[in-house]
């Protein structure tokens, strides 16, 4: 709650009331009184010059030009050397959001194949939305999942896979058609029917090793064994 309140001194005075309501959009007065509101009365401007109607936005543009090479561009999309037709796809894959990452699980892990002998590896983030996330228990009555996200990045990110997907190169528009066209749980079924690789197929465990072999690749000094204990089987 310090950071959050850190972080509003920066934005100008007159829009800190504003993010600080939708943060905690339906929470009780008792949990807004808790965080104690009176802080966000605090009547200082800030001292960053802002030229944008953005401020946000043109804050986090700040500080990603300040770390500079600091800022770490190995998940960054756009720096994936997969050629511009997939990592074109790719960022129409992360630009869905709603009902459509809803169904999706947590954490996805793509093998996107390029040609015989070579592939590239991806993870797919759904990003749960809420309300506010005031209270650890009763999530569900926090969350909204049209305002559901995804984020696609190169290589591995997580440690515990919910799903796995493999496409084939040609078949990565289809896909993503297939991805945009959910709407009902019987309609993710059909997409792992077609791409996923279930817990079940006979092909798994070499998957599997395929997937620890370009994780120890990427990243030979953080890769591990991923644990399946919350594998999907839908």
């Amino acid at each position: 709650m310090d950071g959050e309140f850190n972080f509003l001194m920066l934005l100008p005075r007159e829009v800190r009331r504003e993010q600080w309501d939708y943060w905690y959009r339906g929470a009780h007065d008792k949990v807004k009184a808790f965080v104690d509101e009176r802080h966000i009365n605090f009547d200082q401007d800030t001292g960053v010059s802002y030229q944008t109607d953005n401020p946000k936005s043109e804050l986090f543009g700040m500080l990603k030009e300040y770390l500079g090479e600091a800022n770490a561009s190995r998940y960054r999309l756009d720096k994936a050397r997969d050629g511009l037709e997939v990592t074109t796809q790719m960022e129409r894959l992360q630009h869905l959001g709603g009902l459509t990452a809803s169904l999706l699980p947590q954490v996805s892990f793509m093998e996107i194949r390029l040609h015989e002998g070579e592939s590239r590896y991806y993870t797919l983030i759904h990003n749960n939305a809420h309300s506010n996330i005031t209270h650890i228990f009763k999530e569900e009555k926090a969350r909204l999942p049209e305002e559901d996200t995804l984020a696609v990045v190169p290589g591995f990110i997580g440690a515990y896979p919910n799903s796995f997907l493999r496409i084939d190169r040609a078949e990565l528009p289809l896909f993503i058609d297939q991805v945009e066209a959910l709407s009902n749980e019987a309609d993710y079924s059909d997409l792992l029917d077609r791409f996923g690789i279930r817990r079940t197929s006979d092909s798994f465990w070499d998957f599997s090793d395929r997937l620890h072999t370009a994780y120890r690749k990427t990243a030979p000094v953080e890769s591990g064994l991923f644990d399946y204990n919350r594998l999907d089987n839908r």
